[in-house]
């Protein structure tokens, strides 16, 4: 098995989708009508691997690519109050030309403080930077020990999707499918992104 870098082992499989989905509209660049375009279903089945979680990000200028990485909570925090909480960062990623992204995990390199086989739950914010601003979503990640694959809940099955991630930087929404292709869409704060000074 290869060595562990650092805590966590994060992988990185950017596929170009193909096949039937939802349907999104991009403007085009001289600012005529809008362009649907069909974003393939989430991958399902034992196939899926260690695949945690997938996404798109809409609503960049042409041409452009975003950075994704997640930022993973402890699962039994014993933090004080006026503490820093102890935020596992993972590496940024960089979307497809198509918006796509998506992160494998395995769970056998989370420590215990993140992850555990009797509540096999991970506590995720999914971080995107494009250009000069940022958006930021929670969602829960869950371990089917059994089948050894990532679902949006303990009630999904090992034939069911990895959840997906859809946020339009542009529109200021976020849409999520769960592992059962249950989806829906909120208002998604997008703010402007400074770099650390120094």
């Amino acid at each position: 098995m290869a060595r562990r870098l650092g805590a966590l082992l994060l992988g990185l499989s950017l596929t170009a989708l193909a096949g039937c989905g939802s349907t999104s509209a991009t403007a085009g660049a001289d600012g005529t009508a809008p362009v649907p375009r069909t974003l393939a279903p989430a991958p399902a089945g034992p196939s899926t691997g260690l695949t945690a979680i997938q996404g798109t990000v809409l609503g960049l200028p042409d041409g452009e690519r975003a950075t994704v990485h997640l930022e993973i909570w402890p699962a039994d925090d014993d933090t004080k109050v006026g503490e820093a909480v102890d935020i596992r960062s993972t590496p940024e990623v960089e979307t497809d030309p198509s918006g796509h992204w998506s992160v494998a995990i395995d769970p056998s390199d989370l420590g215990r403080k993140y992850f555990s086989t009797k509540s096999p739950v991970l506590n995720v914010d999914v971080a995107v930077r494009a250009g000069d601003v940022g958006a930021s979503w929670s969602v829960p990640l869950w371990f089917l020990v059994a089948d050894g694959v990532w679902r949006s809940d303990q009630y999904a099955t090992i034939d069911d999707r990895v959840v997906d991630l859809t946020m339009d930087l542009a529109a200021q929404q976020v849409t999520t499918t769960s592992s059962v292709g249950e989806s829906e869409t909120q208002a998604l704060p997008v703010m402007p992104f400074t770099a650390p000074s120094g």
